[in-house]
């Protein structure tokens, strides 16, 4: 499809084109390369949060001056820009600190604004934070800090030079006792480019406290780190000798204010800001670099741009828990139990995702399974994998369990989806995937961890208990599935299939179900619950389950089975495939019964003579001619949302054109009038059937847009303003007037105009001091960018004139075609006239009629002069 956009605000777009990747890849970065994150907002002052919940890294920055926004990452390289999650309602907001709570399970973000610390808190690492108001006036740069019960809250102080303090505090709201000076400038390199002892961060190794923190001015290139020891969190502070222990070299330029996590190995990363150059200015960008101690227990790091080195040591699939396809085979055979007795565990299912969670069958006959040729799709969408076969029930009590020391087993996720498919027998409750447990659920003791389920009335549903112990459930209207009879009809045949995703985000419990007869509908949402609404409980993470009985061990799970009241419960006869747990809240489409994601593309050329910038949006749909894309699971849309903070509005721009039957879709906009105030950003967005997403121009922004909702990148381009001007190099020229010396200025616009634009250019106060050749210069849309010369030639007055006079040359534009150059006029050209005519005296003051002498026909001529120039100018 084509997008035009006319460039009515007379700036000069300059693209910079770049992808953004939507959802993070499962595959952990092998190097890194500095920056890890450039962006327009400037990004500096990085707090990182390493969440346990769902194993990712969240990012909070310094951004836009006025609010803070989450970056996530399964790597530490990677990232992606999430969300708005707090905005204080002043400017000058920057350097949060956000500390997870293990007491009560909730994150408290630090914050500056306006020169003062506040503290923000939420339930969920990607907020939206809830302000608790201001704990500290006149001071910047807050850190948490926890340590066997008590809190301490380092920060800097701006009054006299910045210099750092640290006060206890008698919960995570709240200060307690008088603030410590514990850092101030005092080692000449954190005095350098101003006295500056700031951004706190505590570490502790060996039962020594290290306290990093950053010298010298921010917005110069002088910015550097060091850190001090103590044997106490409130000091005294010693600072390590041979402080920065990185500093400006090897292009580069004022590193500094970071924060510490570990990667999978333990290993320690400091990720924190450099500057873009050497000038003193406030462009920067987020890094990240190893840190260690040696066997001293001195701590190390190093500042790097531009070099490609190791990364972090990350488990890359972690996120996908376990993962079942039921393809070992052949059909008709049973699933092998190994000649083992009942009970025990065998690995006859395979876990593809390489985690080693295997599942066993009960036995080979009534708590058995077969493997059926009769699957509900040839390939998996999302993953291109041939699907050969399913299983079914080979007797009347069907159980598939993990074992005990399997890592699924152990996990409690605060983020998951848990997908099946499935073809089920007429029946009550009949559990699909459950989870092992009883007593954990305050609602009902006997209840379990964990239930993806059908219900009686042919309903489907999601429940589960969370680590506090409250109770979710999702459950949808009763005949959204059909069954079938064994007596009558033991195949099943003429019965859907239909694939279940079961998804938790922390705060929405949702259920969504396809039916694979009616692929046009895609996913539907049947059921969702607001669990924070619903309930009181603070952490909404899956519980690991509690107490063993005879024949099931708690956090193990099930497929074909569930439990109630301590034992084996809710079988589900039928046929079962394809069930996969993710420690994630997936987008509809990365559901394995999800359309492959369409692989959108971009160019963009701006055709400046017409004023006229062109996208060209193209995606590879799904299909062929035999073949014709089927009607998805979503309306696509294209919409434009401008990063300016003043108009961050979203712009819908029209619908994709792609139809059913239609294996190579193109569509058209028109015009859209948008201001390129300074980066737009494009995005596709779904609109999901049963979801209300409530994208109304001018109510939301690209930031709102739920992550299930967004399919394909964000395309994102700069723009460079150039306003209407005219320009002269050089800016000033030298002449002798005796010998009627010339010499030549090259003008030029400043910008390309709508028309013809002419310039006019005469001697101010036309003495005859010069002349001007040519007086009019015509510049088109075509050539304004290339200069013409303009020509000065002196003249001899025979006028006793100082030894070096200036003659302004002025210059004004005049076009019928374009309103902006229309009567603009530019900084007068300067000429300067060396002249010494009055001898060795040289040019005496006063003498303003020029005849080396000074008397009252001076302040005459003085007198008529200011009163020409004020009429002139009025």
């Amino acid at each position: 499809m084509n997008l035009f956009i006319s460039n009515y605000s007379r700036k000069l777009i300059r693209f910079l084109v770049f992808i953004l990747l939507l959802s993070a890849a499962l595959q952990a970065a092998d190097t890194y390369t500095n920056p890890v994150v450039i962006s327009n907002d400037r990004l500096a002052d990085p707090t990182i949060l390493k969440y346990d919940g769902n194993g990712k890294y969240y990012m909070y920055p310094t951004g836009d001056n006025v609010s803070y926004h989450v970056y996530t990452s399964i790597d530490l390289v990677n990232w992606t820009k999430g969300k708005r999650v707090f905005q204080p309602g002043v400017s000058g907001v920057w350097a949060p600190d956000v500390y997870h709570s293990k007491e009560d399970g909730k994150f408290y973000m630090y914050y500056t604004a306006g020169g003062n610390i506040g503290v923000a808190v939420a339930t969920r690492p990607d907020g939206t934070f809830i302000d608790q108001g201001i704990i500290l006036e006149n001071s910047i740069d807050a850190h948490f800090f926890a340590e066997n019960g008590e809190y301490y809250l380092y920060f800097t102080e701006v009054d006299h030079g910045n210099r750092i303090y640290v006060q206890k505090m008698s919960s995570h709201t709240e200060l307690t006792g008088e603030k410590h000076l514990i850092l101030e400038p005092d080692q000449g390199w954190d005095q350098e480019a101003g006295w500056v002892n700031e951004a706190p961060w505590m570490l502790k190794h060996k039962g020594t406290y290290y306290l990093l923190f950053s010298g010298s001015g921010a917005n110069t290139q002088e910015y550097g780190v060091g850190y001090a020891t103590a044997d106490n969190p409130m000091g005294p502070f010693t600072k390590y000798e041979n402080n920065p222990i990185i500093e400006k070299g090897g292009g580069v330029y004022g590193p500094g204010h970071g924060s510490v996590t570990t990667d999978d190995d333990g290993n320690l990363w400091h990720i924190y800001h450099q500057k873009h150059d050497e000038n003193v200015n406030w462009n920067r960008f987020i890094c990240l670099d190893p840190m260690w101690f040696d066997s001293n227990g001195v701590l190390h790091s190093r500042a790097t741009r531009g070099q490609e080195l190791p990364a972090p040591k990350i488990d890359g699939n972690k996120p996908e828990l376990a993962y079942w396809r039921f393809e070992e085979g052949p059909a008709d055979a049973d699933v092998s139990h190994g000649g083992l007795a009942d009970g025990f565990f065998f690995p006859g299912v395979a876990d593809v995702t390489g985690n080693g969670n295997p599942l066993s069958v009960w036995n080979q006959s009534y708590g058995g399974y077969v493997y059926k040729d009769e699957t509900a799709f040839d390939t998996v969408p999302q993953t291109g994998q041939t699907n050969n076969f399913s299983v079914k029930n080979s007797g009347g009590n069907p159980n598939m369990f993990t074992s005990i020391g399997a890592f699924v087993s152990s996990v409690s996720p605060s983020e998951f989806t848990v997908q099946a498919t499935f073809r089920l027998e007429d029946g009550g409750y009949r559990g699909i995937v459950g989870r092992d447990s009883f007593g954990t659920a305050n609602k009902d003791s006997q209840l379990s961890a964990f239930y993806l389920q059908a219900i009686p009335g042919n309903g489907v549903a999601v429940k589960f208990c969370d680590v506090q112990g409250y109770w979710h459930d999702a459950i949808s209207d009763i005949g959204v599935i059909e069954t079938f009879d064994w007596g009558s009809n033991p195949s099943g045949e003429g019965v859907p299939f239909y694939s279940a995703a079961a998804v938790s985000d922390g705060e929405f419990l949702s259920l969504y179900l396809y039916n694979h007869d009616k692929p046009e509908e895609g996913y539907k949402l049947v059921a969702q619950e607001n669990m924070l609404e619903e309930t009181d409980s603070t952490n909404t993470a899956l519980t690991g389950g509690a107490g063993d009985g005879p024949d099931w061990d708690a956090g193990n799970w099930t497929v074909g089975r569930a439990m109630y009241n301590g034992g084996h419960a809710d079988r589900a006869w039928g046929y079962i495939d394809e069930v996969k747990i993710t420690a994630a809240d997936l987008r509809v489409t990365d559901f394995l019964q999800g359309p492959a994601p369409y692989s959108p593309d971009v160019s963009l050329t701006a055709d400046m003579d017409n004023y006229v910038v062109e996208a060209d949006f193209s995606w590879n749909a799904p299909g062929s001619p035999e073949e014709p894309v089927l009607r998805d699971i979503v309306n696509e849309y294209v919409f434009i949302s401008s990063s300016d903070p003043q108009d961050d509005s979203l712009y819908y721009a029209g619908d994709t054109g792609i139809d059913p039957g239609n294996y190579n879709p193109e569509s058209s906009f028109g015009t859209a009038q948008v201001d390129f105030n300074n980066t737009c950003r494009w995005a596709v967005v779904a609109v999901m059937d049963g979801f209300e997403q409530n994208l109304t121009a001018g109510q939301s922004t690209l930031e709102d847009v739920d992550s299930n909702n967004l399919i394909g990148p964000i395309w994102s381009f700069d723009s460079l303003e150039l306003d209407p001007g005219i320009e002269a190099q050089p800016s000033e020229i030298v002449l002798a007037e005796d010998s009627s010396e010339s010499g030549c200025f090259g003008v030029n616009l400043a910008s390309r105009p709508m028309g013809d634009v002419q310039l006019n250019l005469s001697e101010k106060y036309s003495r005859g001091q010069i002349t001007v050749s040519p007086q009019n210069l015509l510049f088109t849309p075509q050539n304004w960018s290339a200069g013409q010369d303009v020509c000065v030639q002196t003249v001899d007055d025979d006028m006793l004139e100082s030894p070096l006079d200036t003659v302004p040359v002025e210059v004004s534009a005049s076009s019928s075609e374009d309103q902006y150059y229309d009567g603009l006029t530019a900084e007068p050209f300067a000429v300067k006239i060396e002249d010494d005519e009055c001898g060795s005296a040289g040019y005496l003051k006063a003498d303003f009629n020029l005849d080396c002498e000074v008397g009252m026909d001076d302040f005459s001529f003085f007198a008529q002069q200011w009163l020409s120039d004020t009429l002139v100018n009025n």
